[in-house]
């Protein structure tokens, strides 16, 4: 759907954009950001052993999804004074 293409395509426009601004490579930025917002637990029933571990952006839903690149632009704002294109922005690239 054309919601997945243009929330995909803000997302890298945001690692472009913060790991520009922060002096990270877009990956870099992507890792980053990863650990941040995705950092999740898992206790071990039997042992009560805690598991940390980051979620895969690919296998977010596109709601999930959407609330991260939500999280990303008041983050980037609050935090380092960088305004992003708003989450709801339509991105158009010309491919010429």
């Amino acid at each position: 759907s054309s919601d997945v293409c243009s929330s995909d395509l803000l997302w890298f426009l945001y690692m472009g954009m913060l790991g520009e601004y922060l002096g990270y490579s877009k990956e870099e930025m992507h890792e980053i950001c990863k650990f941040k917002f995705l950092q999740k637990e898992v206790a071990d029933e039997t042992t009560g052993e805690v598991f940390k571990y980051i979620q895969s952006t690919t296998k977010l839903s596109t709601t999930d999804f959407m609330a991260l690149i939500e999280q990303l632009y008041r983050w980037s704002a609050e935090t380092f004074g960088l305004t992003l294109p708003p989450p709801n922005t339509q991105i158009d690239m010309n491919l010429d």
